[in-house]
């Protein structure tokens, strides 16, 4: 094949052509590849970064903490774009401030629980415990 390129120079100059043409189209293609993941990469902290603001404010508005519920969309949505690692520590942390929330007493006339029997002291920890799973990416 060399013995062709050195006695026709016309050939070697079609196959540099050929050769630059083909290593320009990889690596257009690499770079798409690469920028279409970063796009999704970018898309999805998006989404994951608006549905942990709405959880934090959540728990943010709640001052004394005495009802921190969260809308089942929201828990669904955190769910789908949280790490494993991440959405367990929150379900562990968020049933633990229910347990503690059920410690509390219930009104007799409205029904609804007080926090007399609560540790608040633990409640806010675990409050701020929460905050730290739903920081932003």
């Amino acid at each position: 094949m060399y013995d062709f390129v050195v006695a026709n120079p016309e050939a070697a100059s079609y196959i540099a052509l050929i050769s630059a043409s083909v290593s320009a189209l990889v690596s257009m293609i690499f770079t798409a590849l690469i920028n279409h993941k970063f796009a999704l990469w970018r898309q999805r902290r998006e989404e994951f970064n608006e549905i942990a603001d709405r959880i934090d404010a959540r728990i943010q508005v709640s001052p004394t903490m005495a009802w921190l519920t969260f809308a089942q969309s929201d828990i669904r949505n955190f769910d789908r774009r949280a790490g494993f690692i991440r959405r367990w520590r929150f379900h562990r942390i968020h049933g633990l401030f229910n347990e503690e929330q059920q410690k509390g007493k219930k009104d007799p006339r409205s029904g609804e629980h007080t926090l007399e029997g609560c540790d608040l002291a633990k409640m806010r920890q675990l409050a701020l415990a929460l905050r730290k799973q739903v920081r932003r990416k």
